[in-house]
């Protein structure tokens, strides 16, 4: 609505806003904005003339801020995740280490040993995986509101992620496994 057609609605503690469309560049524009506004009235106060792009960049700074932390917490939360399982696993694994000696005392294979260690490492980690991806799933929606320039399902968050989870669960406990496996089986049943 027109300022003229109503100058009682106008009171604000920021003022009013104008907007103008030109052809040309918006800081060409200002000194002839700033003299038809004096024109109309001397008593006006013009200040903090901006660009429509920086007016949007200055609209869009709490929601790309926003997406930028998310993603640093997400990161964080990744290393996090990723120092926690290779802990877990490598420590179950290691806490194995005499069964692993019975195994072989028993003529079982390095090769069985591990894959059977790796396997069941990786079964746990795969139903962790299923949980937090059903988890994720179900709150995708609400994640969507704070989310800029990507979309709640990115193909790299829930592909990527999920594969470096399983690519440290498999080391973690594959690298103790081997050990174990390597250990001659009476020192193993010794230490016990």
């Amino acid at each position: 609505m027109p300022l003229e057609q109503h100058p009682d609605r106008a009171d604000s503690l920021f003022g009013i806003s104008i907007l103008v469309k030109t052809a040309v560049s918006p800081r060409t524009m200002i000194r002839a904005v700033r003299a038809q506004v004096a024109a109309l009235d001397p008593n006006l106060a013009v200040f903090n003339i901006e660009g429509m792009q920086e007016h949007v960049n200055k609209s869009l700074l709490i929601p790309k801020l926003s997406a930028v932390l998310l993603g640093v917490f997400g990161a964080v939360g990744l290393v996090l995740a990723t120092v926690g399982l290779y802990g877990v696993l490598s420590y179950s694994v290691r806490r194995r280490t005499r069964e692993i000696g019975i195994r072989m005392a028993l003529g079982a294979h390095a090769g069985g040993v591990l894959r059977t260690v790796a396997g069941q490492g990786l079964l746990l980690a795969c139903v962790g995986l299923a949980i937090g991806l059903g988890i994720s799933l179900a709150v995708w929606r609400f994640a969507a509101s704070f989310l800029y320039g990507i979309s709640a399902t990115d193909s790299v968050t829930f592909i990527g992620v999920p594969a470096a989870l399983l690519a440290v669960a498999f080391v973690a406990a594959l690298l103790p496994a081997r050990r174990a496996s390597h250990v001659d089986p009476m020192e193993a049943l010794r230490y016990e």
